[in-house]
């Protein structure tokens, strides 16, 4: 069994809810208002944060080749720690 629409329903319908916004022209404006804010805050925000990881990915690109390794063992000299400074008490200093 098909379910039909009586005839003329749908203009019927489209009519009502055109006189409804020609009636309320205040409520609709504020209603399309807040459909195109939402949609540009949305848009935005997703840029914003496009941006942001574009940014971040490229620093870390740029800190990649630049990272130093420390040599292996520790030197400590008092050169290094200046005068009058304590030397680290994890490691003897016999110098």
């Amino acid at each position: 069994m098909k379910f039909q629409l009586p005839k003329g329903i749908l203009r019927e319908t489209l009519k009502m809810a055109l006189d409804s916004v020609r009636g309320h022209k205040f409520r609709s404006f504020l209603t399309v208002l807040g459909i195109v804010i939402g949609v540009m805050t949305a848009i935005c925000i997703a840029s914003l944060l496009t941006g942001l990881r574009q940014n971040i990915i490229a620093m870390i690109e740029r800190s990649e080749y630049k990272r130093q390794q420390a040599a292996p063992g520790l030197k400590i000299t008092e050169k290094a720690f200046g005068s009058g400074r304590r030397f680290p008490i994890a490691q003897r200093f016999e110098g």
